[in-house]
């Protein structure tokens, strides 16, 4: 554990947390639907009931929607998932940064073995193509 109260797999690597949970949601009959929209909520007894995904109404006894924070809009984190909770009811508590994973798939990071390790300080440029 570090001082901050972050605890940290002994690998160092958060991809095994993601792994770790995604087995085990999957071995309870959890469904996992990963990079989905959802165009409403489908409410019952208090609660989120399912969710309309694509014009498709997934039903169930409870859903968990991650939608990411409110850190950089232009990413996607637009805090939609704020306003999802705020509709049923939640309190939104007050939000505080938290650190992520970056995954690359470039033969030097291997080469160097540099998998897991915490820089401070670091900046990225991503480019598609067409720029920055």
């Amino acid at each position: 554990m570090e001082n901050q109260g972050k605890v940290f797999p002994r690998s160092n690597s958060a991809a095994q947390v993601v792994e770790a949970l995604e087995k085990h949601l999957l071995k309870l009959g959890v469904r996992i639907k990963y990079q989905a929209k959802v165009d409403a909520l489908i409410e019952g007894w208090g609660c989120c009931r399912g969710v309309v995904v694509g014009g498709k109404e997934l039903k169930s006894k409870a859903a968990v929607i991650a939608t990411g924070g409110l850190s950089y809009p232009k990413t996607g984190s637009t805090g939609d998932g704020y306003k999802i909770a705020g509709k049923l009811g939640h309190t939104v508590t007050k939000l505080f940064p938290s650190a992520v994973s970056v995954t690359c798939s470039d033969p030097w990071i291997r080469e160097r073995d540099v998998q897991g390790l915490s820089l401070p300080s670091v900046k990225i440029t991503l480019y598609n193509g067409k720029g920055k």
